[in-house]
């Protein structure tokens, strides 16, 4: 029985050993723990963790300043609750995925219903939290309100929509052209003019189209280019019939949100106007020439 004492010695350094690993495994979760509460109160983004049946478990700040609603509010509402009507049946169906393990993760554009009516557009990211043996046991998502940048798009929509009724709609000749010459719009107007689809037209330039008139107005845009400012030009182009017509064309540079440059033109057909000062230019001349010829005083009166 010597050796008792010392199987004693070594079973109470066993258990010392097994109370300093469970004491450290019990202060690493506390950290994990603390860590967690400190991301997720404090997070820019909203947050909040749901359970299977759809209700808010907990949700951080930044949500409840999302949604208008406070932490007692929020609790145990079920998400229907604060999401857009039409928006509903996908939360369900993805819900049920995470679930019934179809999926682990996703994300979506949602909309959602303020306490004060208003809609917030939100970026949503949710994935599910499983227990040891790999059942679901709630999910955790993180909403960016985007409601801004949505503006902007249907604000960007809507002008571009007006833009195109009001060209299409206009007997102008009108196209626009990116710095390398490609052509990115003509208006309708000029698509019947010179009986031609866009379609045969954007994505190519002059030289593609009119190799032997390419060089005057490649050589105008990039005029316009360095100018930086609206520039009038007058330049020819073949009408449908084969005729060399001539348009008053007036240019200007512009630069959109991605800060790549473009060239848009508006045409006015001159052909007529030029046609006419070249019968009067000729007819003037004609008339000096036979002023010349007659004897001098013929035109002298008393």
């Amino acid at each position: 029985m010597a050796n008792v004492p010392a199987f004693g010695k070594l079973l109470s350094g066993s258990q010392n050993t097994l109370q300093a690993e469970l004491n450290h495994t019990q202060k690493k979760m506390w950290e994990n723990n603390q860590l967690f509460r400190a991301i997720f109160n404090r997070a820019g983004v909203g947050m909040a963790i749901v359970d299977s049946k759809g209700r808010f478990v907990e949700s951080n700040a930044a949500l409840q300043n999302m949604l208008g609603y406070d932490a007692g509010e929020l609790a145990g509402m079920v998400f229907t609750e604060v999401t857009h009507p039409d928006d509903v049946p996908q939360g369900w169906e993805l819900g049920r995925e995470l679930f019934t393990g179809k999926r682990t993760f996703y994300h979506v554009t949602r909309r959602y219903i303020r306490k004060n009516g208003h809609v917030l557009w939100g970026r949503l990211m949710v994935s599910v939290v499983q227990d040891d043996t790999g059942s679901p046991q709630f999910i955790i998502g993180m909403l960016e309100d985007i409601t801004e940048s949505k503006r902007v798009e249907s604000a960007l929509r809507d002008s571009e929509e007006r833009f195109r009724l009001f060209m299409d709609n206009s007997p102008t000749i009108a196209w626009i052209k990116d710095e390398q010459g490609r052509y990115v719009y003509i208006s309708k107007a000029a698509e019947k003019r010179y009986n031609i689809d866009a379609k045969q037209v954007l994505g190519r330039t002059d030289a593609n189209l009119l190799p032997e008139f390419s060089e005057i107005p490649q050589t105008n845009d990039q005029s316009v280019l360095r100018a930086g400012h609206p520039v009038h030009f007058t330049e020819e182009r073949i009408a449908p019939d084969g005729h060399h017509n001539c348009w008053l064309n007036s240019k200007f540079p512009f630069k959109n949100s991605e800060g790549k440059w473009f060239v848009a033109g508006i045409g006015l057909d001159i052909t007529e106007q030029k046609r006419s000062e070249k019968a009067l230019h000729a007819s003037e001349t004609r008339f000096r020439d036979l002023a010349e010829m007659l004897p001098a005083g013929v035109f002298e009166t008393d």
